[in-house]
């Protein structure tokens, strides 16, 4: 294989003579070139199966008819590839590092190569929590250089994401823990990863001062699938696990609870319950300045101004 400057990233390769390489996508097609799909080995070297282990040979191996019309055993990688112009094959990453949270398809490695670019960061792992009728939660996990702050690192590798990648591949949270978890094949063990904070994702806990924060926390307790009795005043919604469709939700059951007509706009620009709860009661003052103005106004006016005024309103 020729070096090229044209290649983005680097190639496997092309098989073997006694081997067959398959991209094929999840309704077992073969894909064209540059489409993604999900590597698949075939030809005489494919094994008939994992010892002693039927559930993964079950899950890896199977067989299927291609090009010949004969029937021929293939092992599904779980490697995500696609061909490239020249014909060779390109890594994209792996099949179970691919999840869909906030209506995307976001491949976890993304982050991941985001995140490394920092220098006090030796290794990172991210993993999408989803508690039982909860949000799902993108957490990251640093491992980071000895005799660093975390609290700056954490800090600075929030403001290089916010930076470098679109809201929906932010992460919710992110921790540092000592070091990644492996398994015994040397394999980033994600089931080992800590259960992420709830109190860390609301901030600490201050509750609700004031009659409009208690209802706007029993709103997205509701949404967020959580307890309002959890939720400080000092949370952000996005990093709770709220995404656009739910803050468009949140846009209609605030503007049903109080009488206030709340933009998308204040949602983004005040996630944090507190001060989008001084945002509605700002919009619910202005409307008694209005109402007490249009009573001193009526309150000056002789009966036939008033008369004339309602017959102008009942013409519009």
């Amino acid at each position: 294989m020729k070096a090229d400057d044209s290649f983005q990233v680097a190639p496997i390769g092309r098989p073997a003579g006694h081997v067959n390489l398959y991209v094929m996508d999840h309704y077992g097609h073969l894909t064209p070139q540059g489409c993604e799909g999900e590597l698949h080995i075939g030809g005489v070297g494919v094994a008939k199966g994992y010892m002693d282990n039927a559930e993964l040979t079950n899950g890896h191996f199977f067989s299927r008819q291609l090009y010949s019309g004969e029937s021929e055993r293939l092992y599904r990688t779980g490697d995500v590839v696609r061909y490239n112009k020249h014909g060779d094959i390109e890594f994209v990453g792996r099949k179970d590092n691919q999840v869909k949270i906030r209506g995307y398809r976001v491949e976890l490695s993304e982050i991941e190569q985001q995140i490394l670019h920092h220098p006090d960061v030796l290794d990172c792992v991210t993993k999408v929590w989803q508690e039982q009728g909860e949000e799902k939660l993108l957490i990251a996990y640093l491992q980071i250089r000895e005799r660093q702050s975390e609290q700056a690192v954490v800090a600075a590798v929030k403001k290089q994401l916010a930076q470098t990648l679109p809201s929906y591949m932010q992460p919710n949270a992110i921790t540092s823990i000592g070091h990644i978890p492996v398994n015994r094949n040397g394999k980033v063990d994600r089931k080992a990863l800590p259960k992420p904070n709830l109190a860390a994702l609301t901030g600490e806990y201050s509750p609700a001062q004031n009659n409009t924060q208690k209802k706007l926390l029993t709103i997205w307790a509701e949404l967020l699938h959580l307890s309002a009795e959890e939720i400080s005043i000092n949370a952000d919604f996005f990093e709770l696990g709220g995404h656009s469709l739910l803050a468009v939700q949140l846009v209609t059951k605030v503007n049903e609870t109080f009488p206030v007509d709340l933009s998308i706009k204040e949602i983004f620009s005040s996630p944090v319950l507190c001060d989008l709860a001084d945002q509605v009661d700002a919009l619910l003052h202005l409307d008694e300045d209005e109402l007490a103005a249009a009573e001193a106004e009526l309150a000056d006016m002789s009966d036939e101004e008033i008369e004339k005024l309602y017959q102008e309103l009942c013409d519009e």
